[in-house]
């Protein structure tokens, strides 16, 4: 009995098709195709069944099939073409395609991929950023950071220069006192003031040891060891060289969500370019805790009471240290930074202001997260420096 199918055929990879009809019959096969002569163009018109290949069957794909001569014929009359082709394993390829149960492994196989691909590859990927890295790129990267920042939010400070210079101090203090001198890349310090909105207490220390302090920051926690404190906090952050490795892990997840997902879209210029992606990256509990006990040396190694750290914390915690929002809120300025950001608002609000506002939680806990564990490995820290009993867990 023979199989009669319909469909085109394409002669040596050509797109343009002729109607036609494939007929087998038995071992034997036939071309059929309409007003084609084939002794004119030099092809058989019969071949043996043997002689012909099927393409697997893929979904519901157009049906191919090769026959000699360059001759390709492709149909939609695919259970013609499995009557043709008895390979029980493309038929259950087929199947699985059409149900989506083909899914299922690589649904399985995937997370484990992604957590492989996030507990080896990405610390390796660190690794060797940092290694690779040149000396001069964490130095561009502040400056396009703060190039940034100055544009969009961030204006010259107000604090008045005699205070900037104590405080100028107190950080060539604290960085003659560090103590992770490297031989490659070595941190250029400088501190940076600026008034920032909105304006609520910040500080942040970029790669290439540039430190920015906020006026509201200086007014509002106007202590000495305080800033001392905040201050080398920050520098420990530059030597471990935790904001690199943010920004590379950051990388990372990037390449593992373009592996997972697609793509993820210009991440690195994100980061080196735009001075909110890179202060948006939270600091680990890991470089949080390196960052505080770096900082309790250098104020002990310069006589200040480290104490005042947990003391500052403890203050954010419990919500004592409060500032009062400005009673006209400032519009948003465009990138070039052109609108009212340089408006003065009275620092000392009428009655009428706008309520306290609670810092808990806010700016500088944002990328620097604040826990009961934190505030006493502090005090046990510097109880140990000074040679006395480590006080209790969560004692006042």
């Amino acid at each position: 009995m023979s199989i009669i199918i319909s469909g085109e055929f394409y002669r040596n990879q050509s797109s343009e098709g002729r109607a036609g009809r494939l007929i087998v019959d038995g071992d034997d096969v036939r071309v059929d195709i309409t007003d084609v002569n084939f002794q004119t163009i030099n092809m058989r018109r019969d071949f043996l069944r043997s002689e012909m290949r099927i393409e697997p069957k893929l979904s519901t794909l157009v049906r191919k099939i090769y026959l000699p001569d360059g001759l390709q014929f492709q149909t939609h009359e695919s259970a013609a073409v499995d009557s043709l082709d008895n390979r029980a394993r493309w038929k259950l390829i087929a199947k699985l395609e059409k149900t989506g149960w083909h899914l299922v492994p690589f649904a399985i196989l995937t997370p484990i991929l992604a957590v492989s691909f996030y507990r080896m590859m990405i610390p390796l990927i660190i690794g060797l950023g940092l290694f690779l890295t040149p000396a001069g790129v964490p130095a561009r990267i502040d400056t396009a950071t703060l190039g940034s920042l100055d544009k969009i939010w961030m204006r010259p400070s107000r604090t008045q220069d005699y205070r900037q210079d104590e405080l100028r101090v107190i950080f060539d203090d604290l960085v003659q006192q560090r103590h992770k001198a490297r031989d490659h890349r070595v941190p250029d310090y400088t501190l940076e003031f600026r008034r920032m909105r909105p304006a609520m207490p910040n500080a942040f220390a970029l790669p290439g040891g540039t430190v920015v302090l906020t006026d509201t920051l200086i007014k509002d926690f106007d202590d000495d060891d305080v800033l001392a404190a905040i201050l080398a906090h920050e520098i420990a952050h530059v030597e471990y060289e935790h904001s690199l490795r943010q920004i590379y892990r950051a990388i990372g997840m990037a390449a593992l969500i373009n592996m997972i997902a697609g793509d993820a879209g210009p991440m690195l210029e994100d980061l080196l370019l735009e001075g909110s992606a890179l202060l948006s990256l939270s600091f680990s509990r890991k470089h949080e805790s390196q960052a505080d006990k770096y900082a309790v040396e250098m104020m002990h190694n310069i006589g200040r009471p480290p104490e005042k750290m947990a003391l500052f914390f403890e203050a954010i915690q419990n919500g004592d240290m409060k500032l009062t929002k400005p009673r006209n809120p400032l519009p948003i300025y465009d990138d070039q930074g052109d609108q009212s950001l340089d408006a003065e608002f009275d620092p000392d609000p009428a009655p009428d202001a706008s309520p306290e506002v609670d810092l808990r939680g806010k700016n500088w806990f944002s990328s620097h997260p604040l826990n009961q564990e934190r505030i006493d490995d502090i005090r046990r820290w510097s109880a140990e420096l000074r040679g006395e009993a480590v006080p209790e867990q969560g004692a006042e």
